[in-house]
């Protein structure tokens, strides 16, 4: 996620308080309370929010490989 989130964080600013918030205090950047399932929604939530911005000032490509290994 810090992966996702790392070079768009200089516009948490423009996130509504609640996912600034949440994204805030999953990447240390604030104190809060131990994460929970609805912690979990809202950071996904969040997440979303900040590169829907991203996208709006310009053309935003994301590619996400997930690579598991058989055991």
């Amino acid at each position: 996620m810090l992966q996702l989130c790392a070079p768009l964080l200089g516009r948490l600013g423009e996130s509504p308080s609640p996912q600034r918030e949440v994204l805030q205090t999953a990447f240390g950047q604030r104190g809060g309370t131990r994460p929970d399932g609805f912690f979990a929604g809202l950071a996904g939530l969040a997440v979303l929010g900040l590169r829907s911005l991203a996208a709006a000032k310009q053309p935003l490509m994301c590619l996400v490989d997930e690579h598991t290994e058989s055991i």
